[in-house]
């Protein structure tokens, strides 16, 4: 989960979440079959909402950069490392 209500969302040359750049969240034009990927509008998060990014394969996940917020009434639970380096 990166952004809330109410925070500010830009596609600049990396995602801006209330002007802050996180890094390396470039948004792709084209998925590897070529088909064009959404791109979206700069945003401010609806109430009731979340913007969530994967930072696990952030170049090629499919995530918030392309299909806008999620309700949390559609998040069923979080993750918790258990190893971290």
């Amino acid at each position: 989960m990166f952004g809330v209500t109410g925070d500010k969302v830009s596609f600049k040359q990396t995602i801006n979440i209330n002007n802050t750049p996180i890094p390396h969240t470039r948004r792709l034009q084209t998925d590897s079959k070529g088909r064009s990927l959404p791109q979206l509008s700069d945003f401010i998060i609806s109430p009731h909402h979340l913007f969530v990014l994967s930072d696990h394969k952030p170049t090629i996940s499919f995530d918030s950069r392309y299909y806008g917020e999620v309700s949390i009434h559609n998040v069923i639970g979080g993750i918790k490392p258990i190893l971290t380096n």
